[in-house]
């Protein structure tokens, strides 16, 4: 019985310095006026950490009085595209994002790797987006089927 406790205690020791060794996932959007269009802009989602990812599910936010979605446009995550953000609801001020590495080998990305950019017109200054977990739940899954962790900045 002390060998089975001696065990299950290396395992769950083993198990959770796995787990500390995972750095959080860092988003965070760079928004750039788009040249000769008034109030529009492009926003980057940047990632930092991005290790080993093999699938990303969250709530894309902003005030609907005051942003207005354009457009969709996919750049680093290997099969995006328009199909994987719900823009049904994009009126009241958000959308449904999920993206899964079909491969199953998990997506590495450089610091400051854009993932996908969103195009939104403002009624005056910067657009403020933000990431929730309302109605979608913020999970990021690595290729080890560990939830990482998601570090705003």
């Amino acid at each position: 019985m002390k060998h089975i406790i001696l065990l299950a205690s290396i395992f769950l020791f083993a198990v959770g310095s796995a787990f500390a060794q995972k750095k959080p996932v860092e988003l965070h959007w760079e928004c750039e006026g788009i040249p000769g269009m008034e109030n529009e802009y492009e926003c980057a989602l940047v990632a930092g950490h991005f290790d080993d990812i093999l699938s990303l599910q969250f709530t894309i936010k902003w005030d609907e009085n005051q942003t207005d979605f354009l457009k969709f446009v996919p750049i680093n995550l290997p099969e995006l595209n328009k199909n994987n953000v719900n823009t049904n609801t994009a009126s009241e001020g958000y959308m449904r994002f999920l993206w899964v590495d079909l491969s199953l080998n998990g997506v590495n990305l450089a610091p400051g790797s854009p993932l996908f950019s969103l195009h939104v017109k403002t009624k005056k200054g910067q657009p403020q987006l933000k990431l929730a977990s309302d109605p979608l739940n913020i999970e990021i899954m690595d290729k080890d089927n560990i939830l990482r962790q998601l570090k705003w900045r």
